[in-house]
């Protein structure tokens, strides 16, 4: 027997029907709007990238990927505040009002994404380091491509794609290897004892003269002659590269080793056979 219509009531396939329509209506508005925002973004990028300076340029590139996000997680929320209130019939008033009581219970449950979320604006206020830098936060080091609300993305030097809790990245000390105004080079020589105090003085000073007067070497260039070992004469030697770029430390370090070398040849001297390993550092 066919269920009669009861009058008043719409029936409840229309009033699905009526709210997936409302649903997919709410749903299309969002999505149009959140186009537009990536959009218009884009077009300030662009302008920006045309007149603004370096340093504003740098701000850009950090706050304007920020800023998208945080209007696209508005939009959403408020997206959903709709639906409930138009198409479920939720009193969107008292929910908002009753998230005073649960509030606490779902900031205690996402501690940790609050924690990140804070870690995010202290980022962004402080400005530690932005995008396009290389830092070194704890045991983590790469070069800064995002930052997120929860994280920042790092490439390593192994091109690999390392996700950190920006909690991680203000809580350790953080390094900025972006802002050094020169990198060190340094390691130790080990000439035989054939090598003659004479020829170690010519080798210094010959050695010394080719590192400073390279035009990106700064002043402080130092070679001493430090010890002397079983193993042979030890020689330390010292000078900063003025370049934050990796790429031409290792060119202007490549080319100093080989005047070093040309410096030894020359004088005559030889490096020892049986030498612990040379302890090179850069920074």
């Amino acid at each position: 027997m066919p269920l009669a219509a009861v009058p008043g009531v719409e029936p409840w396939p229309k009033v699905a029907l009526l709210g997936l329509f409302h649903l997919g209506v709410i749903a299309t508005v969002v999505w149009v709007i959140m186009r537009l925002v990536d959009f218009a973004l884009l077009v300030v990028q662009r302008r920006a990238e045309l007149t603004a300076t370096a340093g504003s340029r740098r701000l850009d590139s950090q706050f304007l990927p920020f800023a998208k996000d945080l209007l696209k997680v508005f939009i959403v929320v408020i997206g959903l505040l709709v639906a409930l209130g138009q198409v479920f019939a939720v009193n969107v008033t008292a929910l908002i009002g009753g998230l005073g009581i649960g509030g606490l219970a779902v900031a205690f449950a996402a501690k940790e994404s609050l924690e990140n979320l804070l870690a995010s604006f202290t980022i962004f206020i402080d400005q530690p380091f932005g995008v396009g830098d290389l830092v070194t936060a704890g045991s983590v080091s790469g070069t800064v491509e995002k930052i997120g609300f929860r994280s920042t993305r790092l490439r390593t030097a192994e091109k690999s794609y390392l996700t950190v809790p920006n909690k991680s990245m203000i809580d350790k000390p953080l390094d900025n290897l972006s802002l050094r105004t020169a990198r060190r080079v340094g390691f130790t020589l080990y000439f035989d004892q054939k090598t003659t105090s004479d020829q170690l003085q010519a080798i210094i000073r010959e050695a010394v003269a080719a590192i400073a007067e390279h035009a990106l070497v700064t002043q402080d260039v130092q070679m001493k002659f430090s010890a002397i070992s079983p193993a042979g004469k030890e020689v330390t030697v010292q000078y900063f590269v003025e370049t934050t770029s990796y790429d031409e430390y290792l060119d202007v370090k490549e080319s100093l080793n080989y005047r070093l070398l040309e410096a030894v040849e020359h004088q005559g001297g030889s490096f020892a056979v049986a030498a612990p390993a040379a302890s090179a550092a850069s920074a």
